[in-house]
C-alpha cells in the first residue's frame, strides 16, 4: 500500500491534491486540522505502486506555520484499521447509492474513529456530515406534512396524532389534501379510529381560519396538499398554505434515486423547511436517496416510518440508528431492532 500525506489550507484543496496524485480510487485514511485552524492534513492510500503515479504536487504552506503543530505520524499498524474501515464504508455507501462526494465526506469524518466499532465510526461520520434533531410529541405550532404524491403524508400524520393521543394530549387533525382522491376520507377514518376530530381546509384561507380558532392548547397535525416539486404553480399554492402559520415538514420515502431525491428536497427547501421525516424504511433496502436529500437541502432527520401500523409506526432516527440501518444485512429481521438503544454494536 502506498501512503501519502497532503497539506492544504482547506479540505477541498487537500482532496484535489489527493485526486491529482493518487487518482479517484485513493482511500482517505485520516484528516487533521491544525490547532489554529490554518491548515488541513489528509492522509490517503492507494494500492498502486509508487512508480505508476507522478509525484504529488508540493503542499500548500500553512497560513501560520509558526503556530501550527503537525500531528504525529501514524504507524502502519494504526493505518491498517483506518484503511479497512474506509474501504468497508465506501463499499457499503456505494451499495446504498449514496453520492460519491457525500460518501467521501462521511468516510473522511469516520476515519479518526477506526479503533471503535464500524457502526460507531460510521455514526460519527454521519453525525459530522448530516443533521439530526428530535421531534416532540406536541409541536409548538401546527405541523403540516408536505411532500410529493405518494410519499406517505397521510399515514404519517395519523402516526403523529396517535403518539399525541397515547400521551393523552388534546389533538386535532386537518386535511388540506383534497386534490388527491381519497386522501380526506382516509384521514377521516383514521381520525375516527383514534377518537380525534378531523377538520377540512379546502384552501389557504380556510386553513388559516381553523388554525386561528382551534389550535390553542392542542397538538395540531395537517395533511398538506400533495405537491409536484417541479411544478411552479403547485409550489406557489403550497407556499400559501404554509403562510397560514404552520411549520412545514418534508416527508421523504426511502428507496428513491439519490439525484432525484436531492432535487426534490431542494425544491421544497425553498419554502422554509428545516426537518425531514423518512418513510418506508421497512420496505426499502437502499437509503442513499434519504442521505442525499438531507445533505442537499441541509434538513434535519427527525423520525423514521418503520411499519404501516399507526400506533407504533414512527421511531426517532439519529446517527447511530441510521448507521445500523446502513450496515445491516439486507435480509435481516425486524427493522425496529435497529432503533433500540440497547442494540449491540
Amino acid at each position: 500500500m502506498r501512503l501519502s500525506t497532503f497539506v492544504a489550507a482547506t479540505v477541498p484543496e487537500a482532496m484535489a491534491q489527493v485526486r491529482a496524485a493518487l487518482g479517484d480510487d485513493a482511500i482517505i485514511l485520516a484528516t487533521y486540522r491544525s490547532h489554529d485552524g490554518s491548515s488541513v492534513e489528509v492522509t490517503a492510500a492507494t494500492d498502486q505502486p509508487a512508480g505508476d503515479e507522478p509525484a504529488p504536487p508540493p503542499a500548500i504552506a500553512p497560513v501560520k506555520p509558526a503556530t501550527t503543530t503537525p500531528p504525529p505520524a501514524l504507524s502502519e499498524a494504526e493505518l491498517r484499521p483506518a484503511a479497512a474501515l474506509a474501504e468497508r464504508l465506501a463499499t457499503t455507501l456505494a451499495w446504498h447509492g449514496v453520492p460519491p462526494r457525500l460518501t467521501e465526506r462521511i468516510a473522511l469524518s469516520a476515519a479518526p474513529f477506526a479503533a471503535a466499532s464500524p457502526t460507531a465510526a460510521l455514526a460519527a461520520g454521519l453525525d459530522a456530515q448530516l443533521a439530526f434533531a428530535g421531534l416532540g410529541v406536541a409541536p409548538p405550532r401546527p405541523m403540516m406534512l408536505i411532500g410529493a404524491p405518494g410519499s406517505g403524508k397521510t399515514t404519517t400524520v395519523a402516526k403523529l396524532a396517535a403518539r399525541a393521543v397515547i400521551a393523552k394530549l388534546p389533538t386535532l387533525l386537518i386535511s388540506a389534501d383534497r386534490q388527491r382522491a381519497g386522501a380526506g376520507e382516509q384521514l377521516d377514518l383514521l381520525g375516527r379510529a383514534m377518537g380525534v376530530r378531523v377538520k377540512t381546509a379546502s384552501d389557504p384561507d380556510g386553513l388559516a381560519d381553523i388554525v386561528r380558532r382551534e389550535s390553542l392548547g392542542r397538538a395540531v397535525f395537517i395533511d398538506g396538499p400533495a405537491t409536484n416539486p417541479f411544478d411552479r404553480e403547485d409550489l406557489a399554492r403550497l407556499a400559501q398554505f404554509i403562510a397560514a402559520g404552520v411549520e412545514p415538514v418534508l416527508v421523504m420515502p426511502a428507496g428513491g434515486d439519490a439525484a432525484e431525491a436531492a432535487e426534490i428536497a431542494l425544491a421544497f427547501a425553498g419554502l422554509g423547511l428545516r426537518r425531514l421525516i423518512a418513510t418506508r424504511l421497512d420496505s426499502s433496502r437502499r437509503l442513499g436517496g434519504l442521505l442525499a436529500a438531507g445533505d442537499a437541502a441541509n434538513l434535519q432527520f427527525t423520525q423514521a416510518g418503520i411499519t404501516p401500523a399507526v400506533a407504533d409506526g414512527l421511531r426517532p432516527i439519529e446517527a447511530m440508528s441510521l448507521a445500523r440501518l446502513l450496515l445491516r444485512d439486507p435480509g435481516s429481521g425486524e427493522i425496529a431492532s435497529f432503533f433500540d438503544h440497547r442494540a449491540s454494536e
